[in-house]
């Protein structure tokens, strides 16, 4: 976000490869924008509502107050709002946040969520069609789809 410089990002159990992907290619989103993300400020914990409070209670108790914040999904995004909130912490004014997903929750809050949607229908559709490749001998050809920025009230 413009005027943005101090970025955390909550994302979600080390060990899998959605947490590390989405936090990756945050990390390099950010730092092709002139914003480096330490590695200090990257926060593994749980995709769901607790997981994202944990992280955002955490960031808080070093003393920390990022005025963004990214989280690997749109279920940890709320729980990280709800943390920022009892910390007296205004979003967006304070912090912006973002989630990942857009799921139905990310819309439907008293605070709409900025989250990342990527094109489901389309990779389902794309899985069927590498599966038949793979059934028919073939080598399957390797997919990359883009995701979309959804902009709502958090940013």
């Amino acid at each position: 976000p413009p005027g943005r410089k101090k970025v955390c990002v909550v994302a979600g159990l080390e060990f899998t490869s959605t947490a590390r992907d989405r936090t990756r290619g945050a990390v390099e989103a950010l730092s092709d924008n002139g914003i480096e993300v330490p590695e200090s400020a990257v926060i593994f914990s749980g995709f769901d509502p607790a997981g994202g409070r944990r992280a955002v209670e955490q960031i808080l108790e070093r003393g920390e107050v990022p005025d963004a914040l990214f989280a690997t999904n749109d279920f940890a995004a709320l729980g990280a709002l709800g943390a920022l909130r009892d910390a007296g912490l205004r979003v967006p004014d304070d912090v912006a946040l973002v989630g990942y997903n857009d799921t139905p929750l990310a819309a439907a809050g008293a605070l709409p969520l900025t989250t990342i949607r990527s094109p489901m229908h389309e990779m389902g559709r794309r899985a069927v069609g590498l599966l038949m490749q793979v059934l028919a001998g073939e080598e399957p050809e390797s997919v990359l789809l883009e995701p979309e920025l959804i902009v709502r009230s958090s940013t």
